[in-house]
């Protein structure tokens, strides 16, 4: 069996969520954290917290359980304590006063935070002294979406919307970039890495090194990578003891080496985690799931279903009993896997079907995937059309979103759009400018082609609009609109001429 809650309380989308051993946070566009207490997940008392100036983008604790950092839109990350019966700030770092912090993450020790911003740079900060140690410009123009220690302390991973992953030297505090590659940079969807995590538990002894650590990293292109870091250079002896999982040494040379790809999701992904004990993998995706994997063999263990938008984080309790899943949809839900280990239930979907707020009990049965068609009838080939021209300016910054990546095959910028909250009305208003330096789209190419397809949809609307006083042949449109017309179910007669009859047809725009 697996059971689940849901959670409903913010009032706009919901970024992220992190748990430590008492409570479970989840941050939001709505400029809120909401707190909640692990097991019966009642909200405490605090809760929410709006302190914030503009919305959350991550969220993330340390290594113990006992700090909190933030990575917040007006360019600060918080760094908060929280218990089920109070809270308190320990500090607060601006990274910058114009950019978002898109990522937050402690080092092992708890010592230093990094934060990564959509300028391309990634901070350092000393917790204890509460102040800044060293800034580097990073990743150029690409936003740091993604960013995470090696077990040891001694090494970062970041990675950027340009697709890349860097690994950097942070011995000392020099902050020294050793190793870049593209790592995300293919696919339908366009490039960019959107998280990165390395396993805790992946144990590997090297004599006379800190030995090779196991990284995981998601992104735009749709795919899950694990990789191997090797973190000693030319190293002479090449023992290595290792616990779960196992995998192929890499070469004995400083080396990021991909070891396997997981392939499951269908549209690009945005969150990856391990559980403490590393045996499983979550990562959840824009096609409205969260996977679970057993990163040893890259099977699919577990799919879970339920949200109704873009799943936009995942995270595993401490002791791994539960699984969180974030959603644009205002919504989490958290999933009791506690038997996955033990029983597991390979191949299994778990889809939610609601009839009220409470908890439900979900049988890990396999569900199949049910897709119904509403085609036009036979007889009624033509069909009357009042539209508004300026539908599309009330789409919500995740129709938007999904537009560019579907439409305008841009799904690098995605993000970026969501991060600035591009809505329709903003769509309408962009030009080259704030292209290139409000968003940071740099390839002039790319920026034409938005421009391009969003004046489309204005004159699709005004052609459109022409045809409300009239009638119009369906044969005459394109087949995907005539497929989009497909989806409404029309009761109609056997003319091949249907007269005007107020049928709005949103759905076009």
């Amino acid at each position: 069996m697996v059971s689940f809650c849901k959670i409903q309380d913010h009032t706009r989308e919901v970024n992220c969520c992190a748990f430590s051993t008492e409570v479970f946070v989840t941050c939001s566009g709505d400029k809120s954290l909401r707190i909640y207490k692990i097991g019966s997940f009642d909200e405490v008392a605090y809760s929410p917290l709006k302190i914030f100036k503009y919305g959350i983008n991550n969220v993330t604790f340390n290594k113990t359980g006992e700090l909190l950092a933030t990575a917040d839109t007006d360019g600060k990350s918080h760094i908060f304590k929280f218990t089920k019966t109070s809270y308190e700030i320990v500090a607060i770092f601006e990274h910058s006063s114009v950019n978002t912090v898109q990522v937050a993450a402690f080092s092992p020790d708890s010592k230093h935070l990094i934060s990564g911003s959509s300028d391309g740079s990634i901070a350092l900060w000393s917790i204890v002294n509460k102040h800044l140690i060293k800034e580097v410009s990073g990743h150029g123009d690409g936003y740091v979406y993604a960013a995470d220690f090696t077990p040891s302390g001694d090494h970062l991973a970041t990675g950027s919307a340009l697709g890349d992953i860097r690994i950097w030297d942070m011995k000392g505090n020099k902050i020294t970039c050793i190793l870049q590659i593209e790592a995300h940079d293919e696919g339908d969807a366009g490039c960019g890495v959107s998280w990165l995590k390395f396993s805790s538990s992946y144990q590997t002894t090297v004599v006379g090194s800190n030995g090779i650590s196991l990284l995981a990293s998601c992104g735009q292109d749709g795919d899950i990578k694990l990789w191997l870091f090797n973190s000693e250079g030319n190293s002479s002896t090449t023992s290595i003891s290792r616990a779960r999982p196992t995998y192929h040494q890499p070469k004995p040379d400083k080396t990021l080496q991909k070891v396997s790809t997981l392939s499951g999701h269908t549209a690009p992904v945005s969150c990856c985690a391990f559980s403490s004990d590393g045996k499983l993998l979550a990562t959840s995706s824009f096609d409205k799931t969260t996977i679970v994997w057993d990163p040893e063999s890259g099977e699919e263990i577990l799919k879970l279903e339920g949200h109704t938008a873009i799943v936009t984080s995942c995270a595993f309790s401490f002791d791994s009993r539960f699984l969180a899943s974030t959603s644009y949809d205002k919504t989490a839900f958290i999933w009791k896997i506690s038997d996955l280990n033990e029983k597991g239930a390979d191949g299994k979907t778990v889809s939610v079907v609601e009839e009220d707020d409470t908890a439900v009990n979900v049988p890990a049965v396999t569900v199949e995937s049910v897709k119904t068609e509403s085609p036009l009838p036979p007889e009624s080939k033509s069909l009357p059309c009042v539209v508004t021209t300026d539908e599309h300016q009330k789409w919500t910054s995740e129709q938007v979103s999904e537009w560019l990546r579907d439409t305008v095959q841009l799904g690098q910028y995605c993000q970026i759009f969501l991060d600035n909250e591009i809505d329709g009305a903003e769509l309408s208003s962009l030009n080259q400018e704030s292209l290139q330096k409000d968003l940071g789209i740099r390839p002039l190419g790319h920026r034409n082609k938005i421009l391009r397809a969003a004046k489309e949809l204005a004159d699709d609307g005004n052609k459109l609009a022409k045809l409300s006083s009239s009638t119009f042949d369906i044969n005459s449109l394109p087949s995907a609109l005539q497929k989009l017309l497909g989806q409404i179910n029309i009761e109609s007669s056997s003319q091949s001429k249907i007269e005007q009859s107020g049928i709005l047809l949103n759905s076009l725009l």
